[in-house]
């Protein structure tokens, strides 16, 4: 029953509590960052809001614009708000920006055909053996701020359901590895795992690395 093709809230709180549980932070921190990153899909049922603009979602093949306007507004962030006593009241913006941020790096390896690439069902339909905390993270951002988009790697085409325009292809619909059920995220590795669980995995890790660094 997703017929947006969006990680759930729950999802998203999942991946990302699941990324900050030995981060030291308060749970008034953690739930600073969470709400944050569950608002990103805040206008979902009216295309408005954040959740109207691509880049904070990597759709539209458009994984490259994503990452730079993301690393973009994080170094921004930091840049005004980073004091050296990390307190929760002291950084509330930063912790705001750290969740928006992770938002749209979840969603690139869920919509986008990433996780297939490394040991998911390809696009062939070629199953590949990768089994759950093996899928790499994604370096998304080089030593020099450049994004970094692995050969191949490419995001579906997303127009706003009910317009009578269809979505380009390949298209969201046919891409996201949001639920279990969706057309790519139910489809099953050699190893018996779902693309759902293997990004739900990697996004999860990749949120712990990402606060770490």
């Amino acid at each position: 029953l997703d017929p947006l093709g969006l990680y759930s809230s729950t999802v998203h709180e999942q991946i990302t509590r699941g990324g900050l549980t030995s981060s030291g932070l308060s749970e008034a921190c953690i739930k600073t960052i969470v709400k944050a990153n569950i608002d990103q899909d805040s206008g979902a049922l009216t295309n408005s809001g954040p959740f109207s603009n691509p880049l904070n979602h990597g759709d539209n093949d458009q994984v490259a614009q994503t990452i730079q306007f993301q690393y973009n507004n994080w170094l921004a962030a930091l840049r005004t708000e980073c004091p050296a006593d990390c307190k929760c009241d002291k950084i509330h913006n930063l912790l705001k920006e750290f969740g928006k941020v992770m938002h749209a790096m979840q969603d690139l390896y869920s919509h986008t055909n990433y996780v297939e690439l490394h040991g998911g069902m390809t696009v062939s339909g070629l199953p590949g053996a990768m089994n759950v905390g093996v899928v790499p993270i994604w370096d998304m951002v080089g030593d020099n701020g450049v994004p970094n988009v692995p050969a191949g790697v490419v995001s579906g085409g997303f127009v706003w359901p009910g317009v009578g325009v269809p979505q380009p292809s390949p298209s969201h619909t046919e891409m996201n590895h949001d639920t279990p059920s969706s057309a790519t995220g139910g489809l099953i590795n050699a190893a018996g795992i779902s693309n759902f669980t293997l990004s739900v995995n990697v996004a999860t890790r990749a949120t712990s690395a990402a606060w770490d660094n």
